[in-house]
C-alpha cells in the first residue's frame, strides 16, 4: 500500500510540475494536463462505488464527507481540460 502511495504522489507532484511549466513549455503543459485529467477522471469514478458519498439519512444532494471530499475534483477537472485545451491551441500556431 506504501508503495502504490508514493507512485500516485509521484505522478500528481509531476502533474503539477509539468501543469506549472506549461505557461512556457505548452508541450509539458498539455503532458501535464493530461496527467491531471486522468487523475481527476479516476477519483471522480469513487462517487459510483465509495461509501459516505451522500449523508446518513439523507438523499443525493447532501453530500457526506467522502462526497465533499470528491466534489473539488469536478472543479479541478475541468481546470485541467481548460488548460489542456490552452495548451493544444498554443501548440497548433
Amino acid at each position: 500500500v506504501q508503495g502504490v502511495s508514493i507512485v500516485i504522489g509521484v505522478v500528481e507532484i509531476t502533474a503539477g510540475i509539468l501543469i506549472g511549466l506549461g505557461g512556457r513549455l505548452p508541450f509539458a503543459g498539455l503532458i501535464g494536463s493530461l496527467m491531471g485529467v486522468a487523475t481527476f477522471l479516476v477519483t471522480l469514478s469513487f462517487f459510483l462505488t465509495a461509501p459516505g458519498i451522500v449523508a446518513a439519512g439523507y438523499a443525493f444532494p447532501a453530500l457526506g464527507s467522502t462526497g465533499q471530499f470528491l466534489a473539488k475534483d469536478t472543479g479541478l477537472l475541468a481546470i485541467c481540460l481548460f488548460l489542456l485545451f490552452d495548451a493544444q491551441s498554443r501548440l497548433e500556431l
